[in-house]
């Protein structure tokens, strides 16, 4: 099953693609939101290898990979259902690993409103 468009009642998570590319430079080069995933944030060229990275491991197993997060068609993040892959996690495609960022500029608003919340929800 390949990757599904999904909705719930705040939020509509569109599968990665390359057209998103831009968002995740401005997510990802942001110092407000990398200081929660990173040491630093990414210069464009670390990203431009990240996302190819994120499309790639979206095609390791139906299902899993990587949406961008709308909110009122608004850019808002993105969220991950892959496989995990951590030195201590199994080599199990029934093992997956769910983790979100969101944008700083409308994090208040998706977070007060449960975005982010029922963003996971959806796609666990």
């Amino acid at each position: 099953m390949a990757q599904q468009t999904l909705h719930t009642a705040r939020l509509t998570l569109v599968p990665l693609a390359d057209a998103h590319l831009q968002w995740e430079v401005e997510l990802d080069s942001g110092p407000e939101v990398m200081r929660y995933l990173s040491v630093r944030a990414s210069t464009r060229e670390e990203v431009v290898a990240g996302h190819a990275r994120r499309m790639a491991a979206a095609r390791k197993v139906d299902g899993l990979g990587f949406w961008v997060g709308l909110l009122d068609d608004e850019f808002v993040g993105w969220w991950t259902l892959q496989p995990a892959h951590g030195p201590d996690q199994p080599d199990d495609p029934g093992v997956a690993d769910l983790i979100s960022a969101a944008a700083v500029s409308v994090a208040q608003r998706a977070c007060h409103s449960g975005g982010a919340r029922a963003g996971a929800l959806r796609i666990r």
